[in-house]
Order: C-alpha cells, then sequence, then structure tokens
C-alpha cells in the first residue's frame, strides 16, 4: 500500500490513540483492527488503544436521561468493593468489573479469554 506516512525519505509510524467503534460488535471489529495492526500491508501502523477500558459513569446523562458516551467501555463496575485504596492523599474505592455488552448484546473475544473468579468483597456496612 502507498502511504505518505512511510516512504524511501520518511518513515512516521502511525499509532490510533482513541479506538473503538460503537455501532458495530465489538468482537468482528476487534478482530479486524489487531488483523490491520499485524498485517505486512501496512508496516507504518503500529496498533492502537481500544478506548474505553471502562464504561464512564461519572459523565452527566443527557436531557433524556441518557448519555451516549456510556455505551463505551470494554467493562462496567460490578457491585463488589474489592477495596479501598489512597493514592497521592485521596481515598478512592476499588470496584470489581463485569462485561459490558456491545449494541448486538455480545461480549466477544475479550471476555471469552477472562476468566471469571469469585469476588472477595469487603462488607459496605
Amino acid at each position: 500500500v502507498k502511504s505518505s506516512f512511510w516512504t524511501h525519505q520518511m518513515k512516521i509510524p502511525v499509532f490510533i490513540g482513541e479506538y473503538h467503534h460503537i455501532f458495530h460488535g465489538v468482537d468482528p471489529d476487534l478482530k479486524k483492527m489487531i488483523g490491520l495492526a499485524h498485517s505486512k500491508r501496512y508496516p507504518f501502523f503500529l496498533g492502537f488503544n481500544f478506548f474505553e477500558f471502562t464504561k464512564s459513569y461519572w459523565k452527566p446523562p443527557g436531557a433524556h436521561g441518557h448519555n451516549p458516551e456510556w455505551e463505551y467501555g470494554l467493562f462496567q463496575y460490578g457491585d463488589c468493593i474489592l477495596m479501598d485504596m489512597n493514592w497521592t492523599g485521596n481515598v478512592y474505592t476499588v470496584w470489581d468489573l463485569k462485561p459490558q455488552f456491545d449494541k448486538k448484546g455480545t461480549l466477544g473475544l475479550v471476555h471469552s479469554r477472562i476468566s471469571s473468579q469469585p469476588c472477595k468483597c469487603i462488607p459496605t456496612t
């Protein structure tokens, strides 16, 4: 493939910093992206960062009580507190993770490779 990123005079690697297509199933799309990153056809393509790791609960709902950005994320927080973590003088609660279904209602290859272990919760009362 000809590319202005990769010529005899210049070699500029390309990396996609935030990638996630929410309008397709995660599994086939992610497999395709991994294939492109490994392809010798695109020597300039280093890879991508899947965005986001967890659902962004902190983003406020819109006028209709929903935020489309809530659809991003491979995981969502579960119901189990794992620990409270002190980081630079602030205390943060660490929650377990549950799979986030994509628009097609599937979990995809990422979740099938992660074993589900019982959560050791900290009592909240």
